[in-house]
């Protein structure tokens, strides 16, 4: 059996990483465990790299801007590290254990992916995450822009760092820990199926709600100086 391996993509300014389990697009490069295609036309601007088990793509120094680069994410590929400049991310259909993304600017979307544990800091940009699947991990350091996590299933950790920007929340059942520190912005979570939270927070300006009854178990600590903290 082949080990698992990991991606590690570097890119620049302007430009937009996708990533999925099965598509079709021309301007295609192969290696022997992953499929890359590039959507300039006609040409293939990235640097491929394999090494040990990694496999580093790379958008060389000259940097063309607004390209979008498409990464086909074979099954044993099992850790993303993905470090951008500038540029949207794009992650669907992906099943892996370790998720890592560095981004200076850009929104980044994950929808309908399995990722056991996930760590995602940005300077600039939205994040919005939607998942059917269980979240052992989830890590969150954002300077500004607004974050969006729907669990339809359960997040056993989170721990959420925020300088500017409104933070929403959907989540199920009984959790290990949840910590959420932010400096402006609106805190609202909608967390389901649990008995009660044990919920501990800290403000400085903004109302408070909280639904949930007190309970010695699922420990949820918010610190937010400035904005509202709603708890459903």
């Amino acid at each position: 059996m082949r080990p698992s391996r990991s991606f590690r993509i570097q890119g620049k300014r302007e430009q937009k990483t996708i990533l999925r389990e099965d598509s079709a697009k021309p301007e295609r490069a192969k290696t022997d465990s992953a499929v890359i295609y590039s959507h300039r036309k006609n040409t293939f601007p990235f640097e491929i790299i394999e090494k040990d088990d990694h496999i580093i793509i790379k958008e060389p120094t000259n940097n063309y801007s607004h390209s979008k680069i498409e990464v086909i994410v074979p099954s044993d590929i099992k850790t993303l590290d993905i470090n951008n400049k500038s540029g949207d991310i794009e992650m669907t259909n992906i099943n892996i254990n370790d998720l890592k993304i560095s981004s200076l600017s850009g929104d980044v979307d994950i929808d309908n992916c399995t990722i056991k544990n996930t760590s995602i800091t940005t300077t600039s940009g939205d994040i919005d995450i939607v998942t059917n699947s269980d979240i052992s991990y989830l890590y969150i350091k954002k300077t500004s822009g607004d974050c969006d996590i729907i669990c339809h299933q359960n997040i056993a950790r989170m721990e959420i760092r925020s300088t500017s920007g409104d933070i929403d929340i959907v989540t199920n059942g009984d959790f290990v820990n949840y910590n959420i520190e932010s400096v402006s912005g609106d805190i609202e979570m909608k967390i389901n199926h649990v008995e009660g939270i044990n919920f501990t927070y800290q403000s400085i300006s903004g109302d408070i709600s909280n639904r949930h009854p007190h309970v010695d178990k699922n420990p949820l600590n918010i610190k937010n100086i400035s904005g509202d903290i709603s708890i459903n």
